[in-house]
């Protein structure tokens, strides 16, 4: 069932849509840009071989097909006759999901967590999931500390977004002096906002929105950043949080649980 949908029947939905999108173009009154800004996602969805991807931005846009069915109904049931197509496709791209991700990832050199169990996948430490929505059809993305994403479930396009993240995360280069420059700065702007000396410890979550502000980095690169200072520079002290939705697990230390507060010692 590996291979059923994915060459002849994938090349069918991609020319019916180009067609029907190319004949019916964007003549849908008021809504026809956003109309257009769709048919455009799932063509870009199609054409890295993503039918459940193209499926998703169809699913993402219930509002705008409701508005499309009064404005010109023939559109809209070409978006459903490849909504019936794509999710047919995608059913069978779930159903080979769980053999044919991990077998295609061990070819790439990708390790998964001990004890990780289908349909949640853990890589990097736990620093990335991966969880299969067998009912929405489509992969929840995830790194420590970023927002929960939805994209399409093909293995190739998941495997791409796992390392398309990881160098994203591993390849930045700071230099340490550097590092430890932006964490000291970082600590003294928190604890002048929070009214304390720099000698307090101040809550681990307002340094991070400080430091991703000021270096414009992302949630979880502001994570990795903090992690790598706290290997190298003993003077920087993380204590612990009961409550771990205020808490942090910081890479390489998960070990040590979840830290909610920092300081600065010397």
């Amino acid at each position: 069932m590996e291979h059923l949908f994915n060459q002849e029947s994938m090349s069918i939905v991609q020319m019916n849509a180009t067609n029907s999108f190319t004949q019916n173009a964007i003549r849908v009154g008021k809504i026809g840009s956003a109309v257009k800004r769709l048919q455009e996602s799932i063509m870009n969805q199609l054409s890295i071989r993503s039918p459940s991807g193209a499926l998703l931005a169809i699913v993402e846009n219930q509002e705008l097909l409701s508005d499309l069915r009064t404005e010109n109904a023939e559109v809209f049931f070409e978006f459903e006759s490849l909504r019936t197509n794509l999710t047919q496709i995608a059913t069978a791209s779930a159903a080979d999901f769980p053999a044919r991700f991990p077998r295609i990832a061990e070819t790439l050199g990708l390790v998964f967590c001990e004890g990780t169990l289908h349909p949640k996948y853990l890589l990097d430490r736990g620093f990335i999931e991966v969880r299969l929505n067998a009912r929405r059809l489509c992969v929840q993305f995830q790194t420590r500390g970023g927002r929960e994403q939805a994209i399409g479930l093909e293995p190739e396009v998941v495997l791409d977004a796992i390392q398309k993240t990881l160098y994203r995360l591993h390849a930045r280069t700071i230099a340490s002096t550097e590092l430890l420059t932006r964490v000291k700065n970082t600590f003294e702007q928190t604890t002048r906002q929070s009214g304390q000396s720099g000698s307090d410890q101040v809550m681990l979550r307002d340094f991070l929105k400080n430091y991703q502000k000021n270096y414009k980095c992302l949630p979880d690169e502001s994570i990795i950043d903090l992690s790598l200072a706290k290997q190298q520079f003993a003077e920087i002290k993380l204590d612990y949080i009961r409550d771990h939705e205020q808490g942090f697990l910081l890479y390489g230390f998960e070990e040590n649980g979840y830290f909610g507060f920092i300081r600065i010692e010397g």
